[in-house]
């Protein structure tokens, strides 16, 4: 069967995909209408009809971040549609390989995409620190807790609107210690993402109070809440395992550093 490739995704598509299955298609389904000057898309047809593609977010100052979609099928012609090293891509396990072939060795990790169970329990009420929506009031104590860390999740706060988005943040002795945002909200699923907390604050539970606060927004809205999270890192799962998420599907995260040209 002949296969070509495309600029661009048939958005007609794309949402019988998300409708088939929201949470792996969440972030295409968003960016498609919400980050159209952000992202671009390459897609895949087999005999004339869409089969797969790839969302290439460019919002990242650092380097892009693409996620595979569709078919898993490693398409010759979709492998060298992956932009230049350096990115990040997400793709379906037999995937890496492949992408590796041609794009050179990188770094890969496996990821778990977790859902939350609908009304699940939130694990036990700590009492040290509150937890709330951040307003705008509140965006240079936002600010603030970037100042002096060199850690990528703090990257989309930077000049961040509280309001633009869902963002809660965790307080402790007045000042803020710990911060969750969604990264996509479409009626049927939230992505949490940016979960972080300030090193002095961390093993206090923080990270997990400010994640249930958020899904538990998302579920008043009518959606699902979902994340991911690198399957080796046992204590983040067991957090979030506490607050009510379950494994979904698998994913493997590749950093394909900058070709060492000396």
């Amino acid at each position: 069967m002949t296969s070509t490739i495309e600029l661009g995704i048939d958005r007609s598509w794309l949402l019988s995909l998300f409708a088939q299955d929201p949470v792996v298609h969440a972030y295409a389904r968003w960016d498609v209408d919400f980050a159209p000057t952000q992202c671009r898309f390459v897609t895949l047809r087999r005999g004339g009809h869409p089969a797969s593609y790839l969302l290439i977010w460019d919002g990242n100052p650092q380097h892009p971040i693409v996620h595979w979609g569709g078919d898993p099928e490693p398409d010759p012609l979709l492998l060298h549609a992956f932009p230049p090293r350096p990115f990040v891509a997400m793709v379906p396990e037999p995937l890496a390989p492949h992408v590796m072939a041609v794009r050179g060795a990188a770094v890969a990790s496996p990821l778990l995409l977790l859902v939350r169970e609908r009304d699940a329990p939130v694990g036990r009420s700590r009492r040290e620190h509150t937890v709330r929506r951040l307003a705008r009031h509140d965006f240079a104590e936002l600010q603030r807790v970037g100042e002096g860390q060199d850690d990528v999740i703090l990257h989309a706060y930077r000049g961040l609107d509280p309001e633009a988005t869902q963002v809660y943040g965790a307080f402790l002795d007045g000042r803020l210690v710990g911060i969750a945002r969604a990264q996509v909200m479409l009626p049927e699923v939230w992505i949490v993402g940016g979960v972080f907390t300030t090193p002095s604050a961390r093993n206090r539970g923080i990270g997990g109070d400010v994640t249930a606060a958020l899904s538990r927004a998302a579920e008043e809205a009518g959606a699902r809440a979902a994340l991911v999270v690198r399957e080796d890192n046992a204590a983040a799962r067991r957090a979030y395992e506490r607050i009510g998420f379950r494994p979904y599907a698998r994913r493997v995260h590749l950093l394909a550093a900058a070709e060492n040209r000396n």
